[in-house]
């Protein structure tokens, strides 16, 4: 009878095909590393303002007029008061360039593969019944037949007895041959169901891994290119 379906190569460890393992491993260690990133240019530029501003306030109770220096000194902390608000930018575009786009592209993964991942398992326990059901099924058609071939073989036309077991067999054979239509049928629809989520599973999860794989070189472009935030400041 019917094959069982294609469900690829499963991992070690795992009854899920490679297919239905999606990789997110490249980004979620950048999404992790951006977000560190992110948390310390934001708490090291608030801090950076936050002492710029003490000094830049001690400076405003003097007369800058009676002080040697005092312009260099309010350009040296004008400058990091400007490094400070530049880190707080550069967090700002790697929160919304890297961070947030690969944790919505994690998930989306992560939901996917998960969720098409417990279907496919349905679905295969599903034909791995009705395999065994169709088995079982067939061993009691090949049973009925027997019988009624032995009833047959050994029937004679004074025996009452005899005509009526011939009659029972037949009557189990005809049974057991529908049974076993009917399952084989159900077999073969269950098959194509398994072939055609795996196909559709294939096709929607590469669909996502492309698009992961763009997104995940575009966030990593246009994280280092939040870095020019910096640049300003490196001329001067």
């Amino acid at each position: 009878m019917a094959a069982e379906a294609d469900s690829a190569r499963a991992k070690p460890g795992s009854d899920a095909p490679d297919w239905l393992l999606c990789d997110w491993e490249q980004c979620r260690v950048v999404k992790d590393v951006s977000s560190q990133i992110v948390a310390t240019c934001r708490a090291f530029g608030a801090q950076l303002q936050g002492v710029c501003g003490e000094a830049v306030k001690e400076f405003d109770d003097w007369d800058c007029n009676t002080l040697d220096c005092a312009e260099a000194c309010l350009g040296f902390l004008t400058a990091f008061s400007q490094l400070s608000n530049a880190l707080l930018c550069v967090a700002g575009d790697l929160e919304c360039t890297v961070t947030k786009p690969l944790s919505t592209t994690i998930a989306t993964l992560q939901e996917e593969s998960t969720g098409r991942l417990k279907h496919w398992q349905q679905v295969r326990n599903r034909f791995s019944e009705l395999q065994e059901r169709y088995g079982r099924s067939r061993q009691r058609s090949l049973d009925a037949r027997g019988k009624l071939a032995v009833s047959a073989e050994g029937r004679s036309p004074w025996s009452w007895r005899k005509s009526s077991d011939s009659s029972r067999h037949a009557t189990e054979q005809a049974a057991a041959m529908h049974d076993l239509a009917h399952c084989e049928e159900e077999l073969r629809r269950s098959e194509a169901s398994l072939r055609q989520l795996e196909d559709e599973s294939r096709k929607r999860l590469g669909q996502l891994e492309q698009e992961k794989t763009a997104l995940l070189r575009g966030a990593l472009t246009k994280g280092a290119a939040s870095l020019r935030c910096l640049l300003p400041l490196a001329d001067k």
